[in-house]
């Protein structure tokens, strides 16, 4: 026979005799089911040369935006002259 426990004993024990069990770091499996490795691991999805490609694709961007800005502030530069 087994003796049945009783609402107290059961939260006597949580409370205060349950031992504290340490859970392992799961920082690696995170990182493995992260979208940016699960793309690159598992062959669904882009792979590394496609990473490359967008990775171009947006320095490419980036520099036209440089080059626009700077185009713009020159002529505002030159309108500024222009007046005087």
């Amino acid at each position: 026979m087994h003796i049945r426990s009783t609402y107290d004993a059961i939260q006597d024990y949580l409370q205060k005799k349950q031992q504290r069990i340490q859970f392992p770091d799961r920082t690696a499996t995170r990182i493995r089911t992260s979208h940016e490795m699960s793309n690159l691991l598992d062959g669904e999805g882009m792979g590394f040369l496609d990473l490359e490609k967008m990775q171009m694709r947006t320095m490419l961007a980036q520099e036209e935006q440089k080059l626009f800005v700077k185009s713009l502030l020159l002529l505002i530069h030159q309108l500024r002259i222009q007046r005087q």
